[in-house]
């Protein structure tokens, strides 16, 4: 088992997490278990992936303009 610690990104605790839900799905028997335990190992495996895109995506927000308090369009 391994913990998570300051030096693990997002993306490095959902690998790890995927990781050992892919060997618990190997050493289980029941064909629906180890079905869903591969599953839930792709989806944390998807989650690194997109936590790496955002973390190195250089997206540029535009902030919205300032909605006046007192606007009579807005009545």
């Amino acid at each position: 088992m391994c913990f998570a610690s300051d030096e693990m990104t997002d993306s490095d605790e959902y690998r790890v997490k995927a990781s050992e839900l892919r060997a618990q799905a190997e050493r289980e028997r029941d064909s629906l278990f180890r079905s869903m335990f591969k599953t839930l190992s792709k989806r944390y495996s998807r989650l690194a992936q997109q936590a790496d895109y955002e973390r190195n995506a250089k997206l540029a927000y535009k902030s919205s303009p300032p909605i006046a308090a007192d606007d009579p369009k807005r009545r």
